[in-house]
């Protein structure tokens, strides 16, 4: 930035502490208030400056009093090295991301730097990215994903294929990939008959610290016997030895799911949870925001509850949507699936002005049905641009 750099120069050149901005001196207590200025800010008669762009560009800055004159400049940035920042720590087999950043001889970052690099490693098993070259949007930076196989230390080196000596190395400590000794269930808080329940299980070393590198196979069984479970799943490394699994209980009680590695019994584990018979709905609940436009799409939620005014999950009822409105807009006819657990966000489009009802009635038992009122204005006559901003007890902001 213009002044930044000139305060700079300022610290470093005795004979130009006389220029002036406006009626102020260049103080250090001002580099906060100068630095938040931007391109804006426009040089004082008698000073030239070419502005340093975004791609490291040179510039040159001329500053003169009474005393003299004087020029500096800069040369545009020019790559030497490369600096690879990683992890100080991984495991064998598991991603790792670097980032490599071009820099000049003084260590600052080269943001038009658009070579192409190598990375290699110590590591002769290393899983490496191809040759990259860097773009302008990169500005001089760039992520990799690599993998170490080796236990040790290990180097990964980033190579101008270019510019050999334009070079750079991070060093990764690589320990023994954890093995799992068992695995850790845990399921919803509340399980009902016929509702679908979350099981998560994550595969834990001796140390229960959960093993990133897992890719074992796992089935589920479970002491309901009627109870619906999926087939057994592979763990992938994106899964980082935690999967969630979904089940459907048939009988209520207490009730016993295992997870078991296919390959390794002894990789196992298992919770305990109480199934309580599915709750019933006994009434609907309809939301919506109080106030629209006509024409204007809204969302308006129906909830499943029971009679303690818990959400039921479980709900598969099919339900209309019927309005005062006689012009309005309505969804079709929808069934709840599994997937919504009890709560559904429905578009209906009003197009009549002042207070209009919005009703859902499930198909099947008219008694589950609720009403939601809106006020409805005309969209036409809504002023949507915004009036003058006023500010009542504030200054004039002060120039430099």
């Amino acid at each position: 930035m213009f002044f930044s750099r000139w305060l700079d120069y300022w610290s470093r050149n005795p004979a130009t502490r006389p220029a002036r901005i406006g009626r102020k001196s260049p103080r250090s207590g001002l580099r906060s208030s100068l630095e938040a200025l931007d391109e804006r800010a426009v040089p004082h008669a008698g000073w030239s400056f070419a502005p340093e762009n975004a791609l490291n560009a040179p510039w040159a800055l001329f500053a003169s009093s009474a005393a003299g004159s004087s020029t500096d400049t800069s040369d545009a940035a020019v790559t030497t090295q490369l600096k690879v920042i990683a992890r100080a720590d991984t495991y064998a087999g598991q991603e790792a991301r670097i980032t490599v950043v071009a820099l000049d001889a003084d260590g600052h970052p080269v943001r038009n730097y658009t070579g192409t690099i190598a990375l290699t490693s110590s590591d002769a098993d290393a899983t490496l990215p191809e040759n990259y070259t860097f773009t302008t949007d990169d500005r001089g930076r760039a992520t990799f994903t690599v993998k170490l196989a080796t236990v040790g230390e290990q180097t990964i080196t980033a190579t101008d294929t270019t510019t050999g000596t334009i070079v750079g190395s991070a060093t990764i400590n690589v320990e023994a990939a954890p093995v799992a000794t068992h695995l850790f269930v845990v399921t919803e808080r509340d399980v009902y008959t016929g509702t679908v329940t979350r099981v998560a299980v994550a595969a834990l070393d001796a140390s229960n610290r959960v093993v990133p590198t897992y890719t074992g196979t796992v089935s589920l069984t479970s002491s309901d016997t009627g109870e619906t479970l999926p087939e057994a799943y592979t763990f992938t490394s994106s899964d980082r030895g935690v999967h969630v699994f979904e089940i459907t209980p048939s009988a209520a009680g207490d009730q016993t799911i295992t997870a078991t590695d296919t390959a390794d019994a002894t990789v196992t584990g298992n919770v305990s949870t109480t199934v309580e018979a599915a709750p019933v709905v006994t009434r609907i609940a309809v939301i919506s925001k109080p106030a629209t436009t006509t024409g204007t799409a809204t969302q308006v939620y129906v909830v499943a509850l029971d009679d303690s005014n818990h959400v039921v999950r479980n709900y598969t009822g099919t339900v209309t949507v019927t309005s005062s409105d006689t012009a309005a807009v309505l969804p079709a006819t929808y069934t709840f699936t599994a997937e919504d657990r009890g709560v559904k966000a429905l578009d209906v489009t009003l197009n009549t002005t002042g207070s209009q009802t919005v009703t859902v009635t499930d198909t099947a038992d008219s008694t589950l049905t609720a009403s939601t009122t809106i006020s409805v204005a005309d969209a036409s006559t809504q002023d949507m641009d915004f009036p003058p901003m006023r500010f009542q007890g504030m200054r004039p902001h002060r120039r430099f």
